[in-house]
């Protein structure tokens, strides 16, 4: 993405704001689980279909850049973790899956540390990720 890019789809600050949040997020674990992790975030970030959601969020509910970066963060753990793609078998993650669960409740507890959800709305979620981890493909 350069400059044309740049001019012939200009994105609101505020997406430019999320998208640097995303790519500063930092975790010294697994960089290709990362990297994986951030790259499906940022689409999250910059979907066309989302921009009225987060433009809402900005504005009524004082939601900011390192809420949704946080928030799609999380949401990429939950869709890898949903797919299978870290299964090694039906109900087993390998080491990658549970790199990424990891990275998705660290950022459930940033959101709950910054006061954007409640600490039982965090724990329920985190439980969520796991049962992800040994329910997918078992049934």
């Amino acid at each position: 993405m350069g400059f044309l890019s740049n001019l012939f789809d200009p994105k609101p600050q505020y997406i430019t704001d999320i998208v640097k949040k995303i790519e500063g997020y930092s975790v010294d674990i697994n960089s290709e689980v990362k990297s994986q992790l951030e790259s499906d975030a940022i689409f999250y970030a910059e979907n066309k279909k989302n921009w009225k959601i987060i433009k809402e969020g900005y504005e009524q509910r004082k939601r900011d850049a390192e809420y949704f970066a946080l928030y799609f963060l999380y949401q990429s753990v939950r869709d890898a973790l949903r797919s299978g793609k870290y299964h090694v078998y039906s109900g087993m993650v390998d080491i990658e899956g549970h790199i990424a669960y990891e990275i998705g409740c660290d950022c459930l507890q940033r959101l709950f540390e910054r006061g954007h959800i409640k600490e039982d709305a965090a724990e329920d979620a985190k439980l969520f990720l796991k049962n992800l981890m040994s329910d997918v493909g078992i049934g």
